[in-house]
Order: C-alpha cells, then sequence, then structure tokens
C-alpha cells in the first residue's frame, strides 16, 4: 500500500468519528424539530376543536327554540319560509341554511329561495334526529340545498 493511500486512510479513520456524532446530531435535530410539528399541530388542533365545539353548541342553542316556533311546528309554508328567513338574516354566515322538513325528511320551507323539492329522508342525521329526538351533527357531506360541501345539523 502506498504511502498516499496510508495517508488517506488514517485521515478517513481520524474523520470517522466527527461524521458519525455529524451524522447523529442531524438525527436528532431530524427528530426534536418532528416533535416540534406535531406539538404545534396538536396545540392547532386542540384549539380548532374547541371554535368547532363552539359553532356546535351555538347551533344547537339556535335549533331548539327555532324547532318550537310555531310557524316552524305547523309546517305552514309562507310563514315558516319568512320566520327562517327573518333568523337567517341574524348571522353573518353567507352559506348558512335554516330549513324544516316533515317527518319524511322533504324540505316544506328553508330561509333560501325555495327547496320544496329536496328531500333529506335519506341522510344520516335526519334519520337519527327522527329516531332519537334530539340535536344530531351529520357527516360532511355534498348538500342538496347549496351544492357545496356542508355539515347538517338536526
Amino acid at each position: 500500500m502506498s504511502i498516499l493511500a496510508r495517508l488517506i486512510v488514517l485521515v478517513l479513520l481520524a474523520l470517522a468519528p466527527t461524521i458519525a456524532a455529524h451524522g447523529v446530531n442531524d438525527i436528532l435535530l431530524y427528530r426534536e424539530r418532528e416533535q416540534e410539528v406535531r406539538e404545534a399541530a396538536l396545540a392547532t388542533a386542540v384549539i380548532r376543536n374547541a371554535e368547532l365545539d363552539g359553532i356546535v353548541r351555538g347551533i344547537q342553542h339556535v335549533l331548539g327554540p327555532v324547532s318550537r316556533l310555531r310557524p316552524i311546528t305547523s309546517l305552514d309554508a309562507p310563514l315558516c319560509r319568512s320566520a327562517l328567513s327573518a333568523l337567517a338574516q341574524d348571522y353573518p354566515y353567507e352559506d348558512l341554511v335554516l330549513a324544516a322538513t316533515d317527518l319524511a325528511g322533504t324540505v316544506v320551507c328553508a330561509s333560501s329561495s325555495n327547496l320544496a323539492s329536496v328531500h333529506l329522508g335519506d341522510r344520516t342525521f335526519f334519520r337519527s334526529t327522527i329516531r332519537n329526538r334530539q340535536f344530531t351533527v351529520g357527516e360532511y357531506v355534498q348538500s342538496r340545498v347549496t351544492g357545496g360541501k356542508a355539515i347538517a345539523f338536526g
């Protein structure tokens, strides 16, 4: 083995611990950053969950009294529509639609345009609400009312 080859081997042997230390440091730094990202994601998820809980509680507090209003319980379409339209105007959400259905799930009146042809009887949230007679949060679905993605409440 030539002197140059021996010198290269000697230098590589001398640098091996340094290279190994850098490799270990990179791995530890990667794990630390990964843990920080997980903790940040968890903190964000906790905040978003609290916001969603507040929204759901708010909707629940609105739907309870609304479901007992005389224009709604009578299912008198013109009175019901005007009552729901007036209520919807009190909320800043442009995609909020309040609707009342008969027990079969056919929309009788709604806060937006005439939706009498819309049928919700096959939706999980509707069946659960009718069966349990209590507030229900539906699944994330494509709305038959607006055509966009929505979460229905009953």
